[in-house]
């Protein structure tokens, strides 16, 4: 089974209600098949940019994009959250839904996303559902994702902790963030 579509949807609105951003550049780190990015194209202007480590992954992505008719506006990359191939201060918003407790390195990705994002950007990184999901559809998603996450992150609760988490934040040099839970484990990061 897949991550349910309603989940990128609902985040993806949520994530343009809460900051606005609906020009400029995104990048989706982690991207998977690139469904985060794809459904925050949908309602935006943006330009996408889906990153991820899994060539495989990736071709699908390519595809999504096509599917999507948003090829035109999306550049597709392979490359690891450690060492994001861009300019410093590059980005208006980055997203990253799911893949944070899987970096080999969470501080050091995190470090990276802060450098390539604009002054007054956002970064909104971590994993769960929307707030935009009833409490029903949440509760359901997460019956279905906590064994997996268990069964491919042994330290699951450990590593997706928020004391972990402020703990990479620390180590990446980053203090203006936030923490929300409740839906989910999210960073919000206001350069």
């Amino acid at each position: 089974m897949e991550v349910p579509a309603k989940v990128y949807q609902s985040l993806a609105q949520q994530i343009i209600d809460d900051y606005g951003i609906v020009e400029g550049r995104c990048l989706d780190v982690g991207t998977g098949r690139g469904m985060m990015g794809l459904e925050l194209g949908k309602r935006s202007s943006l330009q996408l940019y889906l990153l991820d480590v899994d060539g495989t992954v990736l071709s699908q992505a390519e595809k999504n994009c096509r599917l999507q008719m948003l090829a035109d506006r999306t550049v597709v990359i392979k490359a690891a959250v450690e060492e994001l191939p861009f300019i410093d201060n590059y980005f208006d918003l980055v997203v990253s839904r799911g893949s944070v407790f899987f970096w080999d390195d969470i501080s050091l990705g995190l470090k990276e996303i802060f450098r390539v994002l604009k002054s007054a950007g956002v970064a909104f990184v971590g994993g769960g559902t929307s707030r935009y999901m009833t409490e029903n559809e949440r509760e359901e998603f997460f019956r279905w994702a906590r064994p997996l996450h268990r069964k491919y992150r042994k330290d699951w609760d450990k590593i997706s902790s928020v004391d972990n988490l402020q703990d990479q934040l620390l180590q990446a040099g980053i203090k203006g963030y936030q923490i929300h839970t409740g839906f989910g484990t999210w960073i919000e990061i206001q350069k």
